[in-house]
């Protein structure tokens, strides 16, 4: 504003000094010409010195430049990149719109085919659905589903999955987020919505209730896992996750299951394969032994209790102690990679290091490896590997280490492992089959015994197999049925057994939560009865 009232009064000022005669004022129009055609402009040193002398041409048309000067200033300009507006410019702003909504609707189907093949093998479809979350807030979801151990899903895949899930559930926001995406420089819209902090849990209150000296812990229970993750675009992350156990001896009912740091080795060495995934998780992490590890969340259950080998304290009187009791979390680091195979298969790798279960002279107390901190110096070790595709998985898994801590001249030290192997099938959203065997091998010792070493082994083992069928979609109802036992040895007696059917009907809720109820018959080794279980859980996540 004051270089215009500058422009003007220097205009007004010089005016008045020299006033044009008429000739000249009808060439003014003519500055737009070519400079040679132009009468020359006299420096200021050749102006006459008085002011009675005659003033000449260039003096006289000097004013009405300025007046053009600041004409033009005042003339509305076309921004910088639209200065040639031409018809094909037009054509192409108009078609702008059209090429954005083909895009998004093939970057939605790319995603509807990912969210199924990737998506699916846990929970169903409909859980996803019928939460309602921003592109931003389905971005933070993705990320962190990905995170999770036994998830496999590319990160190429993740930006098609968000942004067919706010399609489908929140399409004024999947609008909104195109809109400004095309407004807005590359990845500016993505990184104002993303959240490098995030809150989860799983509600899932259960009833249990069966026959005389029937059901472990019998009635109602509260189940509650609930967590934190922390995700910036940077290769660290962390999570921790709580839950309410079914245990009160050690601390109290609350129970950290996982507290863990990840460093992810492909974006610290900015490899640019998308299929390459490595990290590495230090700190009380989920151990991944068996496909059941990646499950333990409440919000994946699919039946109202665990199988046997993985369950402890939903069990029936007089069936001894799981296999390995889930959630197996530890203390230690653990490496994971995942590398293609072929153009349909990938492979994926564990190897850890952990405090391992701990006891005594008596066996393993799984109590007592609950603890934070390890009774020996000596660190348990084990891996997992596993080879599939989105339709099929199987895998192998093996830990072991010393479980106490030796006395010189009373106890020496003793060792266990754990093998196992699965196998894991699904088709789209219809149906689900997944099958499991462990087997857990304890030394033995009894103090009597000379010289000091053990004298065999306990050796506890067992199986399930497990289907889900889809029977309606609107609202989502499947059938289930699984079938599991566990074996017991030791060296002073012959395989004690327990076996176990369940049937059961799961039933989608609104906003994604599931109604399950299960009948369970229990066949127990001999003088026990059989035993009715009847449950009913219900899980609901945020």
């Amino acid at each position: 504003m004051r270089a215009r009232m500058l422009c003007v009064a220097v205009w007004l000022i010089c005016a008045a000094m020299a006033p044009l005669p008429r000739p000249l004022a009808a060439d003014v129009s003519a500055d737009t010409t070519d400079a040679s055609e132009s009468e020359p402009v006299e420096s200021s040193d050749a102006l006459p010195a008085a002011r009675g002398d005659k003033p000449t041409a260039s003096r006289e048309v000097a004013p009405h430049f300025l007046l053009r000067a600041f004409t033009d200033r005042l003339q509305p300009r076309e921004p910088e990149g639209f200065s040639t507006f031409t018809p094909a410019t037009q054509e192409r702003m108009l078609a702008a719109p059209e090429q954005g909504q083909a895009e998004s609707s093939a970057t939605e189907a790319g995603g509807q085919e990912a969210f199924n093949r990737d998506c699916t093998t846990c929970h169903d479809t409909q859980r996803a659905l019928s939460k309602r979350k921003s592109l931003g807030g389905w971005r933070t979801t993705i990320r962190r589903m990905a995170s999770k151990s036994g998830a496999d899903i590319p990160s190429s895949d993740w930006e098609a999955i968000a942004a067919y899930l706010t399609a489908q559930t929140n399409p004024a926001g999947a609008a909104g987020a195109g809109a400004a995406s095309a407004e807005a420089p590359a990845g500016s819209e993505k990184q104002a919505e993303e959240s490098t902090l995030s809150a989860f849990g799983v509600f899932s209150p259960l009833w249990r209730g069966g026959t005389t000296d029937g059901p472990q812990n019998p009635g109602f229970f509260p189940e509650l896992w609930v967590g934190a993750a922390w995700q910036p675009q940077s290769a660290l992350s962390a999570r921790v996750t709580a839950c309410i156990s079914c245990h009160n001896e050690i601390v109290s009912r609350v129970e950290v299951v996982e507290a863990a740091m990840r460093l992810d080795l492909v974006k610290w060495f900015q490899c640019i394969d998308p299929d390459v995934k490595a990290t590495i998780d230090a700190g009380r992490f989920i151990v991944p032994f068996g496909a059941f590890s990646a499950q333990v969340s409440p919000g994946a259950f699919r039946t109202v209790t665990p199988p046997l080998i993985f369950n402890m304290g939903q069990r029936v009187a007089n069936t001894g102690v799981a296999v390995l009791p889930m959630p197996y979390a530890d203390e230690g680091a653990n490496l994971h990679a995942s590398l293609p195979v072929d153009h349909d298969l990938d492979l994926t790798l564990d190897a850890y290091l952990v405090n391992g279960l701990q006891g005594g002279s008596f066996g393993i107390d799984f109590l007592q490896s609950r603890d934070y901190v390890d009774n020996n110096s000596q660190p348990s070790a084990g891996g997992r590997v596993t080879l599939g595709n989105q339709f099929i998985r199987a895998g192998g898994s093996i830990t072991g280490g010393q479980f106490n801590s030796p006395v010189a001249g009373m106890t020496p030290g003793l060792n266990y492992q754990i093998v196992g192997c699965d196998i894991v099938a699904h088709y789209e959203d219809i149906v689900r089959v997944q099958a499991e065997y462990a087997r857990r091998d304890v030394d033995t010792f009894i103090g009597s015994f000379s010289p000091l070493q053990p004298i065999g082994n306990d050796r506890t083992s067992g199986y399930y197999v497990q289907g889900e069928l889809c029977v309606y979609d609107k609202p989502r109802i499947s059938l289930l049925a699984r079938y599991d036992g566990q074996d017991h040895k030791t060296v002073f007696s012959d395989a004690a057994h327990v076996r176990r059917l369940t049937g059961g009907v799961n039933f989608a809720l609104p906003d994604g939560s599931l109604l399950m109820i299960n009948y369970e018959r229990w066949w127990l080794a001999a003088p026990f009865p059989e035993v009715d279980v009847v449950g009913i859980r219900w899980s609901a996540t945020f």
